[in-house]
This record gives structure tokens, sequence and C-alpha cells, in this order.
């Protein structure tokens, strides 16, 4: 049986987790107690696997042992859902990210200080609580908080009257950091993408297996993602940089067994770590399947339980490009009065899916970053300029569709 910690923002749909696991003998969904919007879905979870609600690694580990199947592997695609990941693997003696490597990874200021240790130059980050002048800051930078993914909570300052203003604006729930705002180079990717990628890494006892790059479309304001391309090509000049400061910053955080999805910034003075996330980034459960032939999922279910993996079955040559777009409103629009009929975004040139995430009349907060998007779009094309022009026409047929009531 595998144990999937499972968490809000999961990047792996509880269907393909199941079918994943089959072959382990079942899954066990585990949700902490401290998890309320997971919970709610507890009756979806059931139709594919056990379901163990709990407050304390110890409890629920003592839960899991009284089933008859037994555990193989643990196994998390949350961020919220690491830390508690760690916890059981360590303590039903599986294989597990590494040593002391939980925390550093889902809490940011600790995670940079460990990067800033290792690394010849310095990002500059501090705890928002101890910022008590906010002109002596330099700027730009970007406060975020301390935990979390999903860009919720997280806006740019270029200075101190708009560091001031953000700080109201975000809601103060636990702690804040405030960090230098890399500066990226021009069009590093193209013109249609952002100065950012992320690297999708397989590591199987401490050595990485680079199995692609994501190129990230522009951000929404004020630091909201709007979704990636996959996979993307590197030149020349950036490749063996970008692949040498992603080996670094895997051994630097001490992560040995697992999937990494490493976030890089393009900048003047060379590749810099934006941040580094011990899970499969979202959107590409589906994404390689349908580019590489090869399931994610599948490998990181298998990696739970210490199997073994040739790294030429993860090196795939690509077939076609798609991506993932999440569709975000207006930073200032604070309801949705109508939306695009899904069928009109379907009908769009290259589109295999779309999946609504609100209807009229629902409240919006760009405090909710990823998760408050109004559409998944997916998708793909055998070109990537291609894709870039059905990309256009999606958002284009969403502005003419869609109305909001503004503040």
């Amino acid at each position: 049986m595998i144990v999937n910690v499972y968490g809000e923002g999961s990047s792996a749909d509880p269907s393909h987790v199941a079918r994943a696991s089959q072959k382990y003998g079942g899954t066990c969904f585990v949700i902490a107690a401290s998890e309320p919007r997971a919970i709610a879905r507890r009756s979806l979870l059931e139709n594919f696997g056990k379901v163990v609600v709990g407050s304390e690694a110890h409890e629920i580990a003592e839960t899991i042992r009284q089933f008859e199947d037994l555990t193989l592997g643990i196994v998390t695609f949350a961020e919220s859902g690491i830390e508690l990941a760690n916890q059981l693997s360590d303590i039903l003696e599986l294989p597990k990210l590494g040593s002391g490597t939980a925390e550093v990874l889902v809490d940011k200021w600790d995670q940079r200080k460990r990067l800033n240790a290792a690394w010849p130059i310095e990002t500059k980050t501090m705890l928002l609580s101890d910022v008590l002048d906010p002109g002596a800051l330099s700027y730009p930078v970007v406060i975020k908080p301390r935990r979390g993914a999903g860009s919720i909570n997280t806006m740019f300052a270029h200075e101190t009257s708009e560091f001031i203003n953000a700080v109201r604006e975000v809601e103060r729930l636990g702690d804040y950091v405030v960090e230098e705002s890399l500066i990226g180079v021009k069009d590093p990717l193209g013109p249609f993408l952002a100065d950012n990628l992320s690297i999708e890494s397989v590591v199987q006892r401490g050595k990485i297996t680079v199995i692609g790059f994501s190129g990230r479309l522009p951000l929404a304001e004020p630091a909201r993602d709007t979704g990636l391309i996959f996979p993307v090509s590197l030149p020349a000049s950036w490749k063996s940089q970008v692949l040498e400061v992603n080996m670094r910053a895997i051994e630097c955080l001490g992560i040995f067994q697992g999937l990494v999805h490493a976030e890089i910034k393009f900048c003047e003075s060379g590749p810099r770590v934006i941040e580094v996330n011990a899970r499969l980034g979202g959107g590409l459960a589906r994404l390689m399947p349908l580019t590489l032939g090869m399931d994610p999922v599948e490998i990181a279910i298998g990696l739970s339980t210490g199997a073994e993996f040739e790294e030429s079955s993860m090196i795939c040559e690509p077939v076609g490009v798609a991506a993932h777009m999440y569709i975000q409103s207006p930073m200032k629009a604070i309801r949705i009065v109508t939306l695009p009929e899904l069928r009109t975004l379907r009908g769009l040139a290259d589109v295999f899916r779309v999946d609504r995430r609100v209807a009229p009349g629902d409240v919006l907060d760009w405090r909710n970053g990823t998760a408050g998007r109004l559409f998944d779009v997916w998708l793909y094309s055998g070109d990537i300029e291609k894709l870039h022009e059905s990309i256009v026409r999606v958002n284009e047929t969403v502005l003419q569709n869609t109305v909001w009531e503004f503040r």
C-alpha cells in the first residue's frame, strides 16, 4: 500500500495517485487535521482508497499499522504535506527525502539561509517582523509568507511607499519573509516567456537526473503565477550553468530521494535560485505523459518505496510541447459577473481540456494566488510558436467574454 499525504494544491489528482499505486496494493490518503479544505474532499478521496485524518504523526502511523495492507511507501504531491510525509517515513522506516531536510524545504526563511551559506552570491533576506525602517531596504523586494505555496499573499515592492502599502494589503497570518527581488535578463527563453524557469529532477539515493525544463508564463499582478510550458529547450549559453545551480541547490538542501521542482531566475550574474520544492511541479502530472510518454506520478510513488529507475527510462525525446494556463482575474476584481462558456474555450485551437474553478457571483481575492484562478486551460501542439498563438487566443477569448466587478 502507498500512503499519500494529501493536501490543498496537490499536483496529482487522487484518481491518478490511486491508479499509479495499484501495483503496490492500493492507496491510503492521509490528511492533516489542520487542512480543512482537504478534509472537505474526504468523500471524494474515499472513492479511491482508505482515508485517515489525524493531527500527529505517531498517531497517524499507528492507525496505518493497523491496516492489513503493508505500507510500502509514503509520498506527497502537496507543499503542505512534505513535513508530515517525511515524519511518517521516519516512523515507519521507509525511504524519505533526507535527514532533517523537510523543514528547510517548507520554510522559505530557513531555506534561503541554507542556500546563502553555500552560495558565493547572497540573496538578501529578512523576516518582515525584523524590518524596523522600510526606507533602509534595498529595493525591489518581494514580500511572501514564510510557509506556503502558489503565490498566496505575495507582493513586490519597488520603493518605500509600495512596501508600506503592500504590508497593509497582505493578510498577516503567520510569519512573512522580505527578500531581494532578483532582476532577470531580457527574454532568455524568448519574447513570450518569463525570465525564470523550473527544473524537474529525479533524485535517487543522492543521484540527480534532470528530466525536463518548464518555461513560465509572465506573472499576473501582483505576483501570481499564470502557468507553464513543458518542455522548453535552454540556450547552450545557459544550460550548463542552470544544471550546475540545480545540482548544487539539491545537494545543499540535503535532498536524497524523490522528485524536485526547482525555480531558477536568469540574472546578469548567472542563474540564481528562487526556491526549491521537494515535490512534483503543478501541471506536470498531465503534461509529462503527453510530451515525454512518462508518468512522473508513477516515478514519485516508486521512489517512495525505494524502487530504482534506469536513467535511460527517464530521459525521453519530447514529442510536441504542452501548456497549463492558470487564467487569473485582474488584481482589483472582487467578483465574477459572467464567464465564457466552457465549450467556447474548449473549441479553441490546441486546447484539449478546460476546468472551471469559479462561478458567476463568486467573490475574488488576489491574495489567494494561484488557487484563485478562473480556469485551468490545457493545450498541446507540435510547435512552440503555434502554441504561443493559441495561448494568446485563449487570453483574448477570456477577456472578451468575462465581466468582473471591481473595487
